[in-house]
């Protein structure tokens, strides 16, 4: 009977040591499981800013080339502009491109977008070269989606650095990225670049009012 007992409680024991065992390994695989789970959340994370960024750059540069055109193309009709506005803006797309680090890049970026904005300001209040002929407006057609990129790809970037380094500063995630060597990314400044206006008129208040003023009268119903 005492053979048994101790048989018994002998059986029992080596049962709990192999389920302490089996806890043991479960646990460490479940960690590194984690881990290694947390570890690709974030690194998913950096190649979605990671492209943003080159989609931000590839736009502010196709837009920097449609300035190119533009150039181009007030030489070629023989109409007076202000080259400051597009040499300017080569200028400093120019040292954005030499910029090493992603500080410097981002600062030059807010540089560059004002000088972008103060070209498609100037080409919107330019309606003579819009009525001289239709190359000007399918200027702005083609300039007008390549602005539209950059502004929304700017965006996303911006809300995806601001997450981004939330997360790397928090438990379990802090963890991962000092083992990753990952550190906090800089944020853009807030801004888009405007939109560009295809418009042949421009339609002052003086002009609306009088217009207004036309519609309700006798004259203009043929009365």
């Amino acid at each position: 009977m005492d053979k048994k007992k101790q048989g018994i409680s002998f059986t029992g024991i080596k049962i709990l040591i192999f389920m302490g065992i089996g806890a043991v390994i479960g646990l460490v695989i479940g960690f590194f499981y984690f881990d290694w789970l947390f570890g690709e959340y974030i690194v998913t994370i950096r190649k979605y800013i990671d492209n943003d960024w080159a989609k931000v750059q590839y736009y502010s540069n196709r837009i920097v080339d449609q300035a190119i055109v533009l150039k181009n193309m007030m030489h070629k009709d023989k109409v007076q502009y202000d080259s400051a506005v597009i040499d300017e803006l080569l200028d400093t797309r120019a040292r954005l491109i030499g910029a090493d680090k992603l500080e410097d890049k981002i600062r030059i970026l807010s540089e560059l977008e004002k000088k972008i904005n103060n070209l498609i300001e100037y080409y919107n209040t330019r309606m003579d070269l819009k009525n001289l002929r239709f190359g000007y407006i399918e200027w702005g057609l083609i300039t007008g989606p390549y602005i539209d990129e950059y502004n929304e790809h700017k965006v996303r970037y911006a809300e995806e650095v601001e997450l981004y380094n939330f997360r790397i500063k928090r438990f379990p995630f802090k963890g991962v990225a000092a083992k990753k060597q990952l550190t906090e990314l800089p944020a853009v400044e807030t801004g888009t670049v405007i939109p560009v206006n295809y418009d042949r008129e421009e339609y002052k208040k003086d002009n609306i009012f009088r217009m207004n003023k036309l519609e309700g009268s006798s004259s203009v119903s043929g009365n």
